[in-house]
C-alpha cells in the first residue's frame, strides 16, 4: 500500500520518498479475535487440566459429565459465539467496502468457533 508522496506531502514530509496508507481494523475486529482467542485458551486450558486429572485416558473422557468440563465448553463456546457474531457483522461490512485487512481479522475471529464445532459435531467432545 506504498504510493510515491504528493507535491504538497513533499513540501509537509522532505525526509520521506514514499509514504504507506495505514489501513484502521476497528475496535470491534480485534474485540472479536480478542475472544477467539480467549476461547481457545480457556478449551486448550480446561481440557488440559481435565486430561491430568483423568484416571486413565484409555477409557475416554467424560467432558460433558463433570463440571469442570461444562464450565469449560459453556464458557470457551460463549466466546467463540460472541467471536463469530462480531466477525460475521464485521466481515460483511469489510465485504461490501472492499476492504481487504478488515476482513481478514473478521475471518479470523471467525475461524476458531467454526472449527470447534465441526469439531464437536463430528466428533463429540
Amino acid at each position: 500500500m506504498a504510493r510515491t508522496l504528493t507535491a504538497d506531502e513533499q513540501v509537509r514530509y522532505p525526509w520521506a520518498s514514499r509514504i504507506t496508507d495505514y489501513v484502521p481494523v476497528g475496535r470491534l475486529r480485534k474485540a472479536a479475535l480478542l475472544c477467539a482467542g480467549a476461547g481457545l485458551l480457556v478449551l486448550v486450558v480446561g481440557m488440559g487440566i481435565i486430561v491430568l486429572r483423568s484416571v486413565s485416558i484409555r477409557h475416554g473422557l467424560h467432558v460433558k459429565s463433570s463440571p469442570l468440563g461444562q464450565v469449560t465448553l459453556i464458557s470457551s463456546f460463549a466466546l467463540f459465539g460472541v467471536a463469530f457474531v462480531v466477525g460475521a457483522v464485521t466481515a460483511v461490512s469489510a465485504w461490501i467496502r472492499g476492504a481487504k485487512t478488515p476482513l481478514v481479522w473478521s475471518l479470523g475471529a471467525m475461524v476458531p468457533g467454526v472449527v470447534v464445532l465441526l469439531i464437536y459435531f463430528t466428533r463429540g467432545i
